[in-house]
């Protein structure tokens, strides 16, 4: 599934985001998934593979973890022996000749992982579009995630 010449545009809180689809690890709809229904973790869903469980989380429009259910995918990463996924609204492949991304540094001094979440932009007409650094989003997301 993952191709160097293609994007996932990802949509969380009416925002979209862009994250390199070599990337991903797969993308699941919620229907395949353990919905969490208790309390307990961060999590809000989970998906299954044999003795595993891959944690996905949901965000906000500040990227701060949020509950709920405004997503109908997961995103999954990898975070060094980790995989985690990132809830979203929508998620969309798009082929790299229609984004013209173009690499920035954030202002500010990195996190104590070394490594800004995002990494690069687009325009889409006039709305900018972030692109998430891969490693960086899979570190943070464990992170906020607490790790369950």
């Amino acid at each position: 599934m993952a191709d160097d010449n293609q994007f996932i545009s990802i949509r969380i809180r009416n925002t979209s985001y862009l994250l390199p689809a070599n990337a991903s690890l797969g993308i699941e709809q919620r229907e395949t998934l353990e919905i969490n229904s208790g309390t307990g973790s961060n999590a809000v869903a989970w998906k299954v593979v044999g003795a595993n469980k891959w944690p996905a989380y949901a965000l906000d429009e500040n990227l701060k973890l949020t509950g709920g259910n405004a997503w109908e995918r997961v995103v999954y990463l990898q975070d060094g022996g980790r995989v985690v996924g990132l809830a979203a609204e929508n998620i969309q492949i798009m082929n790299r000749d229609d984004v013209q991304v173009k690499p920035f540094l954030p202002v500010g001094p990195a996190p104590k992982s070394g490594k800004h979440v995002f990494s690069s932009s687009w325009i889409d007409g006039n709305t900018p579009v972030l692109t998430f650094e891969p490693s960086a989003l899979a570190a943070y997301l464990t992170v906020v995630g607490g790790g369950s």
